[in-house]
């Protein structure tokens, strides 16, 4: 199961990287049945975007982490940042994970609208597309894939440098594991 968590910030705001790697990010590692949490950024020209996506075992997990607000950000000090945030969650249809031991350093995360598909048409390809990019690019070394309302998703991760991710990227900040998991 992932959950993907998609929030916004002011450029001259710091503070919530304090915030995820002093106080979220640990609580999330005492999650029983999180796998791995990823906190990534990136930045425009008026604001800072950021992600935290994070792996479950499964559905039962993730809904009792929420529930018991282990995998909330519900502290007040984060209450202005969700203001305009946007959550998805979905059950992983199918995952390619290699070099899993691996820190990323990039992700992305591709809906079919954003690559101009319809939900209707998901086999034209969203993944190798706007992923999997030519012959001379690093493949991800985790991809993972499912659908929202029925709209395809897809959550990339690089643990090197690649053309084909740099677009629409996220420099991954902070990742944890479960101390269970490694």
């Amino acid at each position: 199961m992932v959950r993907v968590l998609g929030f916004e910030a002011p450029l001259d705001d710091a503070s919530i990287e304090a915030l995820m790697r002093d106080e979220i990010m640990p609580d999330l590692t005492l999650a029983p049945g999180l796998e791995r949490a990823i906190f990534a950024r990136r930045s425009t020209d008026q604001r800072r975007d950021y992600l935290l996506i994070t792996l479950w075992q499964g559905a039962a997990e993730m809904t009792d982490a929420v529930r018991d607000g282990v995998a909330a950000v519900y502290q007040p000090a984060f209450a202005p940042y969700l203001r305009f945030a946007v959550v998805s969650a979905f059950e992983v249809e199918d995952q390619s994970i290699e070099a899993a031991s691996e820190a990323l350093t990039m992700v992305r995360v591709d809906r079919a609208r954003d690559a101009g598909q319809t939900p209707d048409r998901p086999e034209d390809g969203l993944a190798t597309r706007r992923v999997l990019a030519g012959p001379d690019e690093a493949a991800p070394s985790l991809v993972l894939s499912g659908s929202v309302d029925g709209e395809p998703i897809l959550v990339a991760g690089w643990s090197s440098d690649s053309r084909a991710s740099r677009e629409g990227a996220y420099s991954v900040v902070l990742e944890v594991r479960s101390p269970a998991r490694g």
